[in-house]
């Protein structure tokens, strides 16, 4: 009987253990948990009060010729008891030029200016300190973007809304523009750091909400790792659009998302269908009638003696009488965890298209990564039924799952030499969710030798940066894939350009007028892509520029007429732009060589000036907007918080949480080793007691 009444008390300590347990494990998933209604970004301050939500999200658009110009405003709403500074993070268009802030408050709106970044950041936080109203908006990479709002007062909305703009992206007769909603969650590689500078280091997101620390590679990491929540809790998103295409149009197209299109004599106008939310890319697209597609376009702008031109030419038409050289061709395949869900589907799709066009003559291998690098065979072999065969089982069999581990895979890819005879091109396909951009940047560039890299945009909402800037510095071009119905359309456009280089080693002649163009080494242009470029003509403009190239192996000349009334406005901000990128990698490119300081401090003036002088956001300079009444008293708290982005439609990978917080899964094994320790601690006095009494 003692034995059975020890046992008992045993058994009735352990159940009163385990209900402590369940109740806080309960009362933690009642605080943190997803009980947030879809449509609508939800914050919690520390007492887990409701603080600031981003309530909705309404871009327009319109577009004149190869031209858009985008508005976006950002409504936050207050719904809480107490002050709040929210904090967002928003993606834009990698080539966006960014170039009006202004913040609502009531019927007063505030017109933000630009800044030096340190000064508006100065600004900014005098502003909340003083408990004004406030607004600071800040580059963290060409394509994502802070948005820092202070003293949104209990119940109080505030409007922040941007201007931008941006060029057309033409490619295979067909006009696209790229509306970009959330971000897919990015890899940070290294080692953390122990210690943060945050002047040195421009981070602006607040840490605690952040999901990365700074690392020696992502030393900005929280800046770019808002908290994420699950895509059917995504904000609402309005979007409109007009089309002055300035030609007939055969077909209009919203990729992504139901709309609704009208036609109003040449205007076409596209508006997004109720229950849009922020959680996938929008995608518009536009064809002209055959026939009507533009062989070469020019705008022009003309500011005191500067003339700015903007052009874009299609290289000549492809022979069908050029002979193809064979290629050898790699595939790059990401399976990571970022890749999980409908994207490595997408991924594995795409790389069978490519395996299925390849032809008998050509050589190819296959390349995974994740966390580690796992090529198919050591080098290329020839593309016979039976080593396709081979690669079909291989790829079929990937899944997603680890790091996005770029570095040894692009190592791997580039380390080849072009064989005699052949042309050796890299396809690389990746949703491109990684902090360490730059660094993979610098290593194609210094390892592409003869290969091309041709980057394949996978997922809702990859990361066009990457897409763009690594196809660059490969000298190849980029291309997306925004639904598995786009598949095979993608990679078929995508092997008609790998087939047909049209015209390479170009470059302008503009004769003896001094002018400043980018890119400043125009790409090699492949069948359907238009070579476009930036310049600015100090002084008289030139009536032609003459566009030299070599095509199948002969010197090829194009003259293109300049416009002469330079009356498009906004051209001289889209030159700066693209300046800016071409600075961007002058600092780069110095910091991976030398990294001398007076050069990058040189760099970063110049940036910081051209972005002054043209009004443009920059990696240097931010907008900021202040209302000088103050709302907040003095004796009242302000919490700081950071509003989520959604994961991205489609995107099964684990939701990061906050660098240092615990998981639920791993709460509730710490809970069930809690609970092991406590029934140990309570055995031993229990049976000690009844030994005792016996």
């Amino acid at each position: 009987m003692a034995a059975f009444a020890h046992l008992q008390e045993y058994w009735r300590a352990y159940l009163l253990n385990l209900i402590f347990v369940v109740l806080l494990l309960t009362t933690h998933t009642l605080a943190y948990g997803d009980e947030v209604s879809s449509g609508e970004f939800r914050l919690l301050t520390s007492d887990g009060h409701d603080a600031a939500q981003l309530q909705s999200t309404d871009v327009s658009i319109e577009v004149n010729g190869l031209l858009a110009r985008v508005v976006v405003r950002q409504r936050f709403y207050n719904a809480g008891s107490r002050w709040v500074e929210g904090e967002y993070v928003f993606p834009l268009p990698t080539n966006s030029a960014v170039d009006y802030m202004a913040m609502t408050v009531g019927e007063r709106k505030i017109v933000g200016e630009i800044r030096a970044r340190e000064q508006a950041k100065a600004i900014y936080h005098a502003a909340k300190n003083a408990g004004k109203k406030a607004s600071l908006m800040a580059q963290q990479r060409p394509n994502l973007f802070t948005n820092r709002v202070a003293n949104v007062g209990p119940g109080e909305t505030i409007e922040v809304e941007l201007h931008y703009l941006e060029t057309l992206h033409y490619d295979q007769g067909r006009f696209s523009l790229r509306v970009p909603t959330t971000l897919t969650p990015r890899y940070i590689p290294g080692q953390a750091f122990s210690q943060r500078d945050d002047n040195r280091q421009h981070i602006t997101i607040h840490q605690a909400s952040s999901w990365a620390k700074p690392t020696d590679q992502v030393p900005d990491a929280p800046s770019i790792t808002p908290p994420m929540q699950r895509s059917d809790q995504a904000a609402p998103l309005t979007l409109t659009a007009s089309i002055n295409a300035g030609l007939p149009l055969a077909a209009v197209k919203s990729l992504h998302h139901p709309a609704t299109i009208r036609q109003q004599l040449a205007i076409h106008r596209i508006q997004l269908e109720p229950g849009a939310k922020l959680d996938r890319d929008v995608v518009l697209e536009w064809q002209p009638d055959v026939g009507q597609a533009p062989m070469a376009t020019a705008f022009g702008e003309q500011i005191g003696d500067d003339h700015y031109v903007l052009f874009m030419v299609m290289p000549p038409q492809a022979s069908q009488a050029a002979s193809i050289l064979p290629r050898e061709t790699i595939f790059v395949i990401d399976t990571s965890g970022s890749m999980a869900g409908t994207s490595i589907k997408q991924a594995k799709q795409a790389l069978l298209s490519g395996l299925a066009l390849l032809k008998p003559g050509d050589r190819f291998n296959v390349v995974e990564f994740n966390s580690h690098t796992r090529p198919l065979w050591r080098d290329a072999l020839p593309a016979s039924p039976t080593n396709r065969s081979r690669a079909v089982q291989f790829v079929e069999g990937l899944h997603a799952s680890g790091g996005t581990e770029m570095k040894g895979a692009l190592e791997f890819a580039l380390q080849g030499e072009e064989m005699a005879g052949f042309v050796r091109q890299v396809i690389f396909i990746t949703d491109g969710s990684v902090g360490n951009e730059a660094a993979l940047f610098n290593l194609i560039a210094r390892r592409r030798g003869n290969s091309r890299l041709f980057t394949v945009g996978i997922g809702s909402a990859p990361n066009s940066h990457f897409m763009q800037k690594a196809a660059e510095a490969g000298r190849g071009s980029f291309t997306y894939v925004g639904s598995q119905n786009d598949v095979q359309r993608t990679i078929s456009d995508l092997f008609y350009k790998l087939e047909n280089p049209l015209l390479t080693n170009i470059e302008l002649d503009v004769g003896a007028a001094t002018t400043e163009q980018f890119p400043r080494k125009p790409p090699d242009l492949y069948a359907g892509e238009p070579l476009v470029v930036a310049a600015r003509f100090s002084g008289p403009l030139p009536d032609y520029v003459l566009i030299n190239g070599q095509r199948n192996g002969e010197q090829h000349q194009q003259q293109l007429a300049l416009p002469r009334n330079g009356n498009a406005s906004d051209v001289s901000k889209l030159w700066a732009r693209k300046k800016l990128h071409q600075l961007y990698d002058d600092e780069r490119n110095t910091q991976f060589s030398s990294n001398d300081s007076q050069a990058l401090e040189a760099v970063k003036t110049e940036i910081t000036e051209l972005a002054i002088a043209h009004q443009l956001m920059s990696k240097y300079t931010s907008f900021i907007a202040v209302e000088q009444t103050i709302s907040r008293p003095a004796d009242a708290a302000l919490d700081t918080q950071t509003i989520p982005n959604a994961m991205p439609a489609g995107n099964t990978m684990a939701i990061p949480l906050p660098a240092g917080a615990l998981g639920l899964g791993k709460l509730w094994l710490f809970a069930l080793l809690a609970l092991f320790g406590l029934s140990v601690l309570h055995w031993g006095p229990i049976k000690a007691r009844h030994r005792h009494a016996a």
